[in-house]
């Protein structure tokens, strides 16, 4: 193994003496993007992305943006860096990211990946490295989440319920991602829906770029009977959605586990559903990544680093740097 790399927190996960940064807040020297939705659109015009990624932004965009596109699986050179993207499972397209330094050690940056497998997503592989950078989104102990099956069950039941009372079930979800892969759920169901307009514009996306999904209209004033609302969970204000007449509002969400959540999204209902690994798949990531030191990003970087070195891995969460909060 070789030297430890300095990784610093400003705004994005940044790897020093190198142009790469991680899902940057802001444009920076050159990026390596995730997944569509840490996309910065044209500010930033270095960036590295995966094919898939790349297909779907350009198709919601209706116009090619800028960027380097790879697949995964295909090292990338970029001085005396190699770059290796393998699929994160988060949602289409979304990479988690394997460097090879000039000192030959290897870095991952893993991004927001699956714990379980996703409908509209790439299934998940993992890599060996030297050093790991670990999502930490979910990293407390409490974000366990239930069998797949358990909240598909309870979501499938709700729907039921609401429909034989004449409301209209109206689901907020995250989009795009677990929008896309809940829409492919009730279609397997047998219930129809209905889309906000950007669900409707990445799930068009979607299906062009050869995910199979079903057939949905756009939200248009009122749904029809029978029919499932989805809606983006950041929307819950809208006045569309408030002044719906005999509406049922539920979420789709992994922080089902936060106390108050229901009460904060305005919702009678909550279903621990995510994309995104849960706090054993964190673990587990971890142990199969093998590395000798990890680092940790995110919400609760802390108490993820903490459980890691309960388990004996080098572990601490990534801070901001004082010095970067000089420049």
């Amino acid at each position: 193994m070789g030297l430890e790399p300095s990784v610093v927190w400003d705004a994005g996960v940044h790897i020093e003496s190198t142009l790469l940064w991680f899902d940057p807040r802001r444009p920076r020297d050159f990026c390596l993007l995730t997944n569509t939705r840490a996309h910065l659109g044209e500010r930033q015009t270095r960036l590295l992305k995966s094919d898939m990624t790349a297909r779907l932004l350009n198709s919601v965009a209706g116009r090619r943006l800028p960027g380097l596109v790879s697949p995964f699986g295909r090292p990338v050179n970029l001085g005396n860096l190699a770059i290796e993207m393998f699929p994160s499972g988060y949602v289409a397209g979304a990479a988690s990211y394997r460097v090879t330094l000039p000192s030959g050690s290897t870095l991952v940056y893993s991004g927001p990946f699956a714990g379980v497998a996703n409908r509209t997503a790439e299934k998940r592989e993992t890599r060996r490295a030297d050093f790991l950078v670990l999502d930490a989104t979910y990293g407390a102990p409490r974000f366990a989440l239930p069998n797949r099956g358990e909240a598909e069950d309870a979501l499938d039941g709700w729907l039921h319920g609401t429909l034989a009372d004449g409301l209209t079930p109206v689901l907020l979800v995250a989009n795009p991602g677990k929008a896309q892969d809940i829409l492919h759920f009730l279609g397997e169901r047998g219930h129809r829906a209905r889309l906000h307009r950007t669900v409707h514009e990445w799930s068009a996306a979607y299906r062009a770029a050869g995910w199979s999904l079903p057939a949905a209209p756009q939200f248009r004033g009122a749904p029809a009977t029978s029919e499932v609302l989805l809606w983006p969970a950041h929307l819950r204000r809208s006045s569309a959605i408030r002044n719906l007449r005999r509406a049922r509002f539920a979420a789709a969400t992994g922080w089902a586990a936060e106390p108050g959540s229901e009460k904060r999204l305005k919702v009678s209902r909550i279903f621990n559903w995510s994309c995104r690994a849960d706090f054993p798949a964190l673990l587990q990531y971890a142990r199969d990544t093998q590395p000798k030191r990890v680092w940790t990003v995110g919400r609760h970087a802390v108490e993820l680093a903490t459980a890691l070195a309960e388990q004996g891995l080098a572990a601490s969460p990534l801070r901001e740097s004082p010095q970067l909060r000089l420049l």
